[in-house]
């Protein structure tokens, strides 16, 4: 199952490298339920997505994997 946030996407105002418009590049589901849009520079190429709204359960995610990869390491 995917979920999408709350309120509508849309198109970042500029590339985060030249400050150039941005162009649809398609979409990709991230943490296996969140579907998420991206964009490229029509002038770099650079490529980055919307607005993160998943980062804090992305580091959280990434916080218990290295633990586990920790505690897995010191007991075996």
């Amino acid at each position: 199952m995917t979920t999408t946030i709350p309120s509508a996407t849309s198109l970042p105002d500029n590339c985060r490298v030249r400050e150039e418009r941005m162009a649809y590049f398609g979409e990709a589901i991230v943490l296996t339920k969140h579907r998420v849009q991206y964009f490229r520079c029509d002038k770099c190429g650079f490529i980055q997505s919307e607005a993160p709204y998943w980062l804090e359960e992305a580091n959280s995610f990434a916080i218990i994997m290295a633990l586990q990869t920790c505690c897995k390491r010191v007991s075996g």
